[in-house]
Protein backbone atom coordinates (compact mmCIF):
# COMPACT_ATOMS: atom_id res chain seq x y z
CA UNK A 1 0.00 0.00 0.00
CA UNK A 2 1.38 3.17 -0.66
CA UNK A 3 0.38 6.11 1.36
CA UNK A 4 -0.85 9.28 0.14
CA UNK A 5 0.45 11.62 3.13
CA UNK A 6 -1.02 14.74 2.70
CA UNK A 7 -4.12 13.77 0.62
CA UNK A 8 -7.24 12.74 1.68
CA UNK A 9 -8.36 8.92 0.75
CA UNK A 10 -11.19 7.01 1.26
CA UNK A 11 -9.78 3.24 2.89
CA UNK A 12 -12.40 0.40 3.21
CA UNK A 13 -11.41 -2.18 5.89
CA UNK A 14 -13.48 -5.20 5.83
CA UNK A 15 -13.29 -8.48 7.74
CA UNK A 16 -14.85 -10.33 4.67
CA UNK A 17 -12.18 -12.93 2.90
CA UNK A 18 -9.83 -11.89 -0.03
CA UNK A 19 -11.86 -14.45 -2.00
CA UNK A 20 -15.10 -12.16 -2.21
CA UNK A 21 -13.24 -9.11 -3.14
CA UNK A 22 -15.38 -9.40 -6.61
CA UNK A 23 -18.78 -9.77 -4.67
CA UNK A 24 -17.75 -6.56 -2.68
CA UNK A 25 -16.48 -4.32 -5.02
CA UNK A 26 -19.77 -5.02 -6.99
CA UNK A 27 -21.19 -4.46 -4.52
CA UNK A 28 -19.93 -0.84 -3.59
CA UNK A 29 -20.24 0.29 -7.25
CA UNK A 30 -24.14 -0.53 -7.59
CA UNK A 31 -24.59 1.42 -3.85
CA UNK A 32 -22.45 4.43 -5.57
CA UNK A 33 -19.74 4.14 -2.38
CA UNK A 34 -16.69 6.19 -3.01
CA UNK A 35 -13.23 4.53 -2.29
CA UNK A 36 -9.52 4.63 -3.19
CA UNK A 37 -8.29 1.78 -1.21
CA UNK A 38 -10.19 -1.50 -0.43
CA UNK A 39 -8.20 -4.02 2.24
CA UNK A 40 -9.85 -7.53 2.96
CA UNK A 41 -8.87 -10.17 5.25
CA UNK A 42 -6.67 -12.67 3.74
CA UNK A 43 -8.54 -16.25 3.05
CA UNK A 44 -6.86 -18.56 5.54
CA UNK A 45 -7.02 -15.93 8.19
CA UNK A 46 -9.08 -17.07 10.76
CA UNK A 47 -8.66 -14.39 13.65
CA UNK A 48 -11.64 -12.27 14.67
CA UNK A 49 -12.88 -9.09 13.08
CA UNK A 50 -11.05 -6.93 15.21
CA UNK A 51 -7.37 -8.54 15.07
CA UNK A 52 -7.71 -8.43 11.35
CA UNK A 53 -9.22 -4.88 11.44
CA UNK A 54 -5.88 -3.88 14.32
CA UNK A 55 -3.30 -5.12 12.08
CA UNK A 56 -4.45 -3.43 9.00
CA UNK A 57 -4.93 -0.45 11.18
CA UNK A 58 -1.46 -0.91 12.04
CA UNK A 59 -0.71 -1.31 8.49
CA UNK A 60 -2.42 1.49 7.16
CA UNK A 61 -0.24 3.91 9.83
CA UNK A 62 3.07 2.17 9.07
CA UNK A 63 2.31 3.60 5.46
CA UNK A 64 1.96 6.91 6.19
CA UNK A 65 -2.07 7.40 6.09
CA UNK A 66 -3.33 9.48 9.02
CA UNK A 67 -6.72 7.45 9.99
CA UNK A 68 -9.18 9.86 10.90
CA UNK A 69 -12.00 8.06 11.52
CA UNK A 70 -13.47 4.64 11.22
CA UNK A 71 -17.45 4.01 10.95
CA UNK A 72 -18.12 -0.21 12.35
CA UNK A 73 -21.52 -2.09 13.08
CA UNK A 74 -19.67 -4.51 15.12
CA UNK A 75 -18.83 -3.26 18.88
CA UNK A 76 -15.85 -5.14 19.22
CA UNK A 77 -14.28 -3.46 16.26
CA UNK A 78 -15.53 0.48 17.80
CA UNK A 79 -14.07 -0.71 20.70
CA UNK A 80 -10.27 -1.65 18.62
CA UNK A 81 -10.91 1.15 17.00
CA UNK A 82 -11.38 4.13 20.14
CA UNK A 83 -8.45 1.89 22.27
CA UNK A 84 -6.09 2.72 18.92
CA UNK A 85 -7.06 6.01 19.26
CA UNK A 86 -9.40 6.64 16.13
CA UNK A 87 -12.52 8.70 16.48
CA UNK A 88 -15.15 5.72 15.74
CA UNK A 89 -18.53 5.87 14.60
CA UNK A 90 -20.67 3.00 15.60
CA UNK A 91 -23.51 2.29 12.75
CA UNK A 92 -26.30 0.26 14.49
CA UNK A 93 -26.89 -2.44 11.53
CA UNK A 94 -29.10 -5.00 12.86
CA UNK A 95 -26.73 -7.60 12.54
CA UNK A 96 -24.94 -7.57 15.97
CA UNK A 97 -26.97 -8.02 19.54
CA UNK A 98 -25.79 -5.06 21.83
Amino acid sequence: MAGLVGERAMVLVTARPARLADTTVAWLERNSVPWDLLVMRADDDHRSSPEVKAEALERLRADGYEVQLAIDDDPGNVRMYRAAGVATVYLHSGYYDL
